[in-house]
């Protein structure tokens, strides 16, 4: 009956620690090796920011469209890429400090 107890013990005491293996696998913080993975991103967002301002530029001179569509066009594509811009940029700061 001792036996049985002893290595019930010693199951439960494993499992313990594979636990507390896989909370660190899962939970504890990154290298910084990873912020690669946010410089990628701030360059993506960077590039996509340049490619809507000449899209901006494009449909300005190419086309006779009136102000407001000029500028509806700049606010639904240049603010949310600033905020992406900012936001990649953020993390990749964050991450190297």
């Amino acid at each position: 009956m001792l036996k049985h107890i002893r290595l019930n013990y010693n199951i439960v005491l494993y499992k313990m620690d594979n636990m507390e293996k896989l909370d660190e696998l899962l939970f504890s913080p990154l290298t910084k090796n990873h912020c690669v993975y946010f410089y990628i991103l701030m360059i993506g967002a960077l590039v996509t920011m340049v490619v809507n301002i000449l899209g901006l530029i494009w449909i300005s001179t190419k086309n006779k469209t009136s102000a407001s569509v000029i500028l509806r066009h700049a606010a639904f594509t240049l603010i949310p890429g600033l905020i992406g811009y900012y936001h990649t940029r953020l993390f990749y700061t964050m991450c190297k400090n």
